[in-house]
Formats: structure tokens, sequence, C-alpha cells
């Protein structure tokens, strides 16, 4: 079994999509398969982290969603052996789509709209809570559909935090702040800077600060201010460790949530969930 999983990261669109897909790859590898990437896009510290895990990466010189990269997709398929595609992102087409399902090869699709459009793959994955009410059916009504939160895919490390033993909530002293792999909106030092001076004594920030992030000099050097108070993990390989002994949270809703919460802590704090295009609010 030889899996190519074809999605992209960055500043704009997050690690999101490399990250769960990695979740899958590293289920390919623990079944006895080979899992590699093809990207477009990717921020060097995830292209690191992949290889580290013993997974190809292939770079695509073309616009994500184009018909190079199209081409270029399938040529890689072709020339690795692949056996099946898992593809994940919103900047593919329906056309694009259409053209890599030519290949007969199984195909899963992570999707996160559910707008009923054909997706074009035989395996179709949302996570979502409120998934299994999505007209999928309407465009894909001969695919198996993968709906709600028993679907989400978790990483390995999160999977082991997730057994570790951990302190009653009561005696945790961290609030983990991780507003993903690229913070688009650059909330984690408005965060800190709002948090840090008001912790009470003995209590810390955990501020995970992923590999795509654009301001993490800004976030550094706030860390730095609150030394005594604030706990800065850039890039951490393992973020289950950070997230499994933690507290309550300060977080972004999105694709990578559930693995984030896949230790099922007690009490997860607020967290900021997109409302509309540039509007956020807080939800519990």
């Amino acid at each position: 079994m030889r899996v190519l999983f074809r999605a992209d990261a960055g500043a704009s669109i997050g690690a999101g999509h490399v990250m769960r897909c990695l979740a899958v790859a590293e289920a390919v590898q623990e079944l006895g398969g080979d899992a590699l990437f093809a990207a477009a896009s990717l921020p060097s510290a995830l292209e690191e982290r992949l290889r580290a895990a013993g997974m190809a990466v292939h770079r695509i010189d073309a616009a994500p969603g184009s018909a190079a990269d199209l081409a270029a997709t399938l040529a890689i398929a072709v020339e690795a052996g692949t056996t099946a595609i898992v593809l994940d992102g919103y900047g593919f087409s329906d056309g694009w789509r259409a053209g890599l399902a030519e290949t007969g090869l199984p195909i899963l699709a992570f999707d996160d709209a559910g707008t009923g459009e054909p997706i074009h793959a035989g395996l179709i994955v949302n996570a979502a809570p409120d998934a299994g009410l999505l007209p999928y059916r309407k465009g894909n009504p001969g695919a198996r559909l993968l709906l709600g939160p028993a679907y989400a895919p978790l990483r390995r490390e999160v999977r082991e935090a997730a057994a570790a033993a951990k302190p009653p909530l009561e005696e945790r002293r961290g609030l983990l702040v991780t507003f993903g792999g690229s913070d688009p909106l650059g909330l984690t030092a408005p965060v800190i800077e709002r948090l840090a001076p008001r912790l009470p004594t003995g209590v810390r920030l955990d501020v995970a600060v992923g590999g795509a992030v654009r301001d993490a000099a800004a976030v550094e050097a706030l860390a730095g201010r609150f030394k005594d108070s604030v706990r800065l993990h850039p890039a951490p390989p393992r973020l289950g460790a950070v997230v499994g002994p933690g507290g309550p949270a300060a977080s972004a809703a999105g694709p990578p949530a559930g693995g984030r919460w896949g230790h099922r802590p007690p009490a997860p704090g607020p967290s900021a969930r997109r409302k509309s295009a540039g509007s956020w609010k807080a939800t519990p």
C-alpha cells in the first residue's frame, strides 16, 4: 500500500490540511504501508517534520489548484506507484478533482464545506459536529461518508497523550495558547499581552507557535518580557506533549481542533471560532 497525500500549508491557509493528513499517513505506516506527500506550498518546518517521520515529500512548482499542479500530482502518483490518494484543501476546483479521479485510484477527500457539490472521491471525511446534516448525498450519491467527530483524525502523539496519566485539572498550573500552524489573524501576541500580566501566582502560559507563524519574532519578544509566566514552544514537534498535561486553553477552532482536544480535557477553556470572514467570537 502506497498512499499519496496532496495538501498545502502556509501563512494564509494554516497547517491544518497537512497535519490531519499526517494523522492518516501515520496510520498508513502503522499498517505497513508507505506515505508520501505532494505540496505546492509547504513551510520548511513542516517539510522537515514529514521527512523525519519517514515520509517522502515532493515539491510541486505550480500554483495550487492549477492545471500544472494537477499534471504534476498525476505524474508523482504514477512515478511513485501510488495505490490510493488523500486530498485535503479548499483550492481544488471541480475540474481539478474530476481530473484526479480519472486515475481510477481510490480517493479519500477531507471536506469542511458540505455544499452538496461533487467532490469526486469514494470516501469523504468531515469531522465537524454538524456534518451529518450537510447535503453530501446530493452531489456524491455513491460515496462513503464518514461524518462527525468520531472520524476526526488524531496524530500518534495526540493518541499517546490521551492514553497517558494526567493530574487532576485543579492541579494543573498551565494555560495553553495556540492558534494553529500559522495563526493567520495574528492572535498569539495580543493574547499573551492580555493574559500574562493577569495570571495568578504559580500559573504559566504554555504558548505553542506554529512553524508558519509570520509574527513569530514578536511572539518571542513578548515571551521574553514575561519570561517568569510564559513558556514558549516554537514549532513543537510533539504538540501532544504540550497539550496533554495542560489545563484550559485559548485556541482557534478549525480542522486541527480535534487533534488538540483528542486528549479530552475535563474543561477546555475559551476558543476563538470563525463566525464570518474577518469576524471572530469567543465560544465556551
